[in-house]
C-alpha cells in the first residue's frame, strides 16, 4: 500500500525519463513513482501525493488546465510543492504556474543530489501540512464530542429540573393528600441529589482540569470504604434485582487516602456497574492484597465494552456510544474522574471486557500504608 504522504510523483517527457529519475530518488530512499502522462499525474494527485517533480518539457499547454486546477483546489491544510525542471532561460510554463501554488524552479544542468535535496526540502513542507491535516481533524472531532457532552449535559440537567418544577406545582394546588405529599418529598428529594450529583461531577471535572482538586490523606480502611458504599447503594440493587456479592478479607487493609475520594471512586465503580447491569445479574465486588498494594475488583454481567473503545474508557467526553448515556442517564465523567483520583493517590486503575453482551470488569490498584503509618505517635513530654 502506498505511503501518499510520502509519494512523489515524477513526469518526464518521456516514460524511460520518468522511470530513471524514479530510481535516482529511490536510490536516496524516497518513494517515487513515475508518471506515463500528465493524466495519469493527475489521477494520482487526486489520490495524494507529497511532491510533484515535472519537467518543462512534458506538459503539453492544452492539457496544463486541469493540473492547475488540481493544483488551485487544494484543501485548505495543502499547498503540495511543485518542483518545475527548466532548461537554461525564463520557463515557458511558470507565467501559467506562478498564481497557482507552492512551484519552485529547477534549472538544468543540476546534480542527482541536487535533486534529491530538493524534493527532501518538498518533503518537510509537505509533512508539516499533513500535520495541520492530523491537528485540524482532531481538533473537529472533539469539537463533535463537545457538542454532543453538552447535549447530554443540557438533557440531564433539565430532566431532574422538569420533574421537581412538576411536583412543585402540584404542591401548591393543595389537591394531594397526605399520602401524595409524602411521594411527593421523597421525589423531589431524589430528584435534587440527582442534579447535585451531575453539578458535582461538573465541579469536580473543573478542578481536575485546573489543578484544584483537594486532597486530605489520612488513615483509613479500605474495606469499610466497600462496607459503606455498598450498603448506601443496597437501594439501587435491589431495585433491579442486581445480586451484590462482597468478598472482603476479614482484615482492615489500611491504606493511607482521603477517605471522601475514595469513596467516590467505589461509589462512581459500583453505580458504573448498576447502570449497565440488566435485571436479575450479578455483580461482584472483591477486595485482595498482593505484596505492598490493595485492589479492589468490580466485575459485573453487564453489556461489556467493545475492545476498540477499551483505551478510551477513562478519557474525558469519550463515550462508546452517547445513546447510551442518554438511556442510562448521567454525564459519563464518573469514569475519567475515579481515574484521575486513584492516579494522585499513587495508584491505577484499568478495565476488561470480552465484549458485547459479556460484561465489564474494573480494577483499582492503590498502595498499602507504609509500616510508620500505623505506629502510634510518642510525644516526648521531657520528663526523664
Amino acid at each position: 500500500m502506498t505511503n501518499d504522504s510520502e509519494l512523489v510523483l515524477i513526469l518526464s517527457p518521456t516514460e524511460n525519463d520518468s522511470t530513471v529519475a524514479a530510481q535516482v530518488l529511490r536510490e536516496s530512499g524516497l518513494l517515487a513513482l513515475p508518471c506515463k502522462s500528465i493524466a495519469d499525474l493527475c489521477d494520482q494527485m487526486a489520490i495524494g501525493c507529497a511532491v510533484i517533480v515535472i519537467a518543462e518539457e512534458a506538459l503539453p499547454m492544452n492539457e496544463l488546465p486541469r493540473l492547475q486546477n488540481l493544483i488551485l483546489n487544494q484543501q485548505p491544510w495543502s499547498d503540495t510543492p511543485v518542483i518545475l525542471l527548466t532548461g537554461q532561460g525564463p520557463a515557458r510554463s511558470w507565467k501559467s504556474f506562478s498564481a497557482s501554488g507552492n512551484i519552485s524552479i529547477l534549472e538544468r544542468p543540476f546534480s542527482r543530489l541536487t535533486l534529491c535535496r530538493a524534493v527532501e526540502v518538498g518533503l518537510r513542507a509537505r509533512r508539516k501540512q499533513y500535520q495541520v491535516k492530523h491537528l485540524l481533524a482532531e481538533q473537529q472531532r472533539a469539537a463533535e464530542k463537545r457538542d454532543e457532552f453538552f447535549a447530554t449535559l443540557s438533557h440531564e440537567l433539565r430532566t431532574p429540573l422538569n420533574v421537581i418544577l412538576g411536583w412543585t406545582e402540584l404542591l401548591k394546588s393543595s389537591e394531594l393528600s397526605p399520602s401524595e405529599k409524602a411521594e411527593a418529598l421523597i421525589v423531589l428529594e431524589r430528584n435534587a441529589r440527582l442534579q447535585k450529583s451531575l453539578i458535582d461531577d461538573l465541579l469536580d471535572t473543573s478542578r481536575i482540569i485546573t489543578g484544584k482538586l483537594h486532597f486530605e490523606p489520612t488513615l483509613l480502611s479500605l474495606r469499610d470504604v466497600l462496607v459503606v458504599a455498598l450498603k448506601s447503594l443496597a437501594p439501587r440493587f435491589e431495585q433491579k434485582k442486581i445480586n451484590a456479592i462482597l468478598e472482603v478479607p476479614d482484615s482492615e487493609f489500611l491504606v493511607f487516602a482521603d477517605e471522601q475520594r475514595m469513596a467516590q471512586v467505589v461509589s462512581n465503580l459500583l453505580t458504573n456497574a448498576i447502570k449497565f447491569t440488566p435485571e436479575e445479574g450479578i455483580v461482584k465486588i472483591t477486595l485482595t492484597k498482593k505484596q505492598n498494594q490493595f485492589s479492589v475488583s468490580v466485575k459485573d454481567t453487564g453489556q461489556g465494552i467493545e475492545a476498540s473503545f477499551i483505551p478510551y474508557v477513562f478519557d474525558r467526553l469519550k463515550q462508546e456510544d452517547m445513546s447510551t448515556t442518554r438511556s442510562h442517564g448521567g454525564l459519563g465523567l464518573g469514569l475519567s474522574i475515579a481515574s484521575h483520583i486513584i492516579e494522585q493517590h499513587k495508584g491505577a486503575i484499568e478495565v476488561k471486557s470480552e465484549g458485547r453482551g459479556k460484561g465489564s470488569e474494573f480494577t483499582i490498584t492503590i498502595p498499602a500504608a507504609e509500616p510508620s503509618a500505623l505506629k502510634p505517635v510518642v510525644e516526648e513530654t521531657g520528663v526523664r
